[in-house]
């Protein structure tokens, strides 16, 4: 794939060594171990997606985010937005409200 040959990593492989022992999200840890293994032991994309077990398209992907924004960039992880809720919220806190009551709802019985 084209894009991330002549990439170069702006982090020392102690800096990021560093900042992987400092990290919770393991989302964010993989991607961090993927600059570690360029920058350490100059792994290849595909070397590095099998031993992470990540496709090398993934691999790929977070590298074009280092590259157009650098490190801040390639760990924000977005939230994907979803599909909007069948039940709307106020439905849910009318029914919790009923739900409350001793006497509940009519159908109950």
């Amino acid at each position: 794939m084209a894009g991330t040959s002549g990439l170069v990593i702006e982090e020392s492989k102690e800096q990021l060594e560093g900042m992987l022992k400092k990290e919770k999200n393991l989302k964010i840890q993989q991607r961090l171990q993927v600059l570690y293994l360029m920058q350490s032991e100059k792994m290849h994309i595909n070397k590095i997606g099998v031993s992470m077990g990540k496709h090398r398209a993934t691999i790929h992907r977070w590298l074009e985010q280092y590259q157009s924004g650098g490190i801040a960039e390639m760990l924000s992880i977005k939230k994907p937005t979803g599909r909007p809720r069948k039940i709307p919220q106020w439905a849910e806190k009318s029914l919790e409200k009923q739900l409350e009551k001793p006497e509940g709802f009519k159908s109950y019985g």
